[in-house]
Parts: C-alpha cells; sequence; structure tokens
C-alpha cells in the first residue's frame, strides 16, 4: 500500500489516501531513532478515518481529519505496526 502511494508521488500524480486502525481510543507509537533516543506520541484514534498527506521513501505522514492542526510522522516500519483495519488510495 505504502509503495503504491510513494510510486504515485514520484511520477507527478495526486493521491488520496486513508486508513482506519483496529482500536478504538488511544494508540501509543514509540520508536528508537537513527541516534538511539527513545521517540514516542499518542494518538486519539477515536474510531475513525485518519487521512494520510504525505510519504517519503522512508517516512509517512498522517493526520486526523477532524482536527488536521497536528501531523504525525513516522517511518514505514512504524505504520505498519499501527494494527490496519482498512485502507483506501485514489490517484488522479
Amino acid at each position: 500500500f505504502l509503495e503504491q502511494i510513494w510510486h504515485a508521488k514520484k511520477t507527478g500524480k495526486n493521491f488520496a489516501a486513508t486508513f482506519s486502525v483496529l482500536c478504538s481510543g488511544n494508540a501509543t507509537f514509540s520508536w528508537i531513532t537513527t541516534d538511539g533516543d527513545s521517540e514516542s506520541f499518542d494518538l486519539d484514534t477515536s474510531g475513525h478515518v485518519l487521512a494520510i498527506t504525505d510519504i517519503t521513501s522512508n517516512t509517512v505522514t498522517f493526520t486526523n481529519p477532524w482536527d488536521s492542526g497536528e501531523h504525525f510522522e513516522v517511518s514505514w516500519s512504524e505504520f505498519a505496526n499501527i494494527g490496519i483495519a482498512q485502507l483506501s488510495l485514489v490517484t488522479f
């Protein structure tokens, strides 16, 4: 799924991508940075769809469309551990 979005971006296509998570309530994402520091953030999933707003070769940025002022950036592997229930992608 992420490779499809990344390919669309690399080839100059616009994309709209969303996902929903398996849990409702709060989820905590933790990872180790390249310099060995531990990072984490809490995300209130509230049982609804989140929107992918950007992607690079190794990161995914997403937001809650109901509160789009806060963006979350995670690695591809961290994204894979979120527990995704449904994915949707449209390119144009």
